[in-house]
């Protein structure tokens, strides 16, 4: 038995020597692909995409997001970012809203405390519809209320934003 494990050994040495710069040139592709379609903006934005509709389908919310990017600094870049109310009207639209990877994480673990925030173009339209006691804003937040309670009872303790930078808004 130890002489068959040392024949598969060597056997294994002489393969590796024999296809080392095939192998190696693999690798590097391999590599090289993951790093291109992760930097790919419609890879991205269709990740982005995916986490708006699991967020819509928990919350009973409609987000949107027409482009995202990842910036060499580190930033991930939302474009066109659009809440809509209950009545399908715009309440909040982002034309660039900027996360870091931490708080995009945090928003995939459905964690709404955020160190900070950064936007272009913030255009928030609060209404208050005939026939309804709460404005549009009130009524997003109780759908997020209603299903992430334990998270929202948090941010009353930590803040939900420490450090916003606007411009255009």
């Amino acid at each position: 038995m130890f002489v068959t494990k040392i024949y598969n050994i060597k056997s294994i040495k002489k393969f590796l020597k024999k296809y080392k710069s095939s192998l190696l040139l693999i690798i590097f592709l391999l590599i090289t692909s993951f790093i291109l379609l992760i930097t790919n903006s419609k890879f991205q934005t269709t990740l982005a995409n995916k986490l708006a509709d699991e967020i819509n389908i928990e919350f009973g919310t409609e987000i949107a997001i027409n482009k995202a990017t990842l910036s060499y600094n580190g930033k991930v870049n939302l474009r066109d970012f659009l809440i809509r109310d209950h009545k399908n009207d715009t309440l909040v639209f982002f034309k660039n809203l900027y996360l870091s990877p931490i708080s995009l994480g945090k928003l995939v673990s459905k964690e709404l405390n955020f160190s900070s925030i950064t936007f272009d173009g913030l255009d928030l339209k609060i209404s208050t519809y005939l026939n309804e006691d709460q404005n549009s804003l009130e009524i997003f937040l109780k759908k997020l209320n209603k299903k992430n309670q334990e998270s929202l009872e948090k941010l009353n303790n930590a803040g939900f934003v420490s450090n916003v930078f606007a411009k255009n808004s």
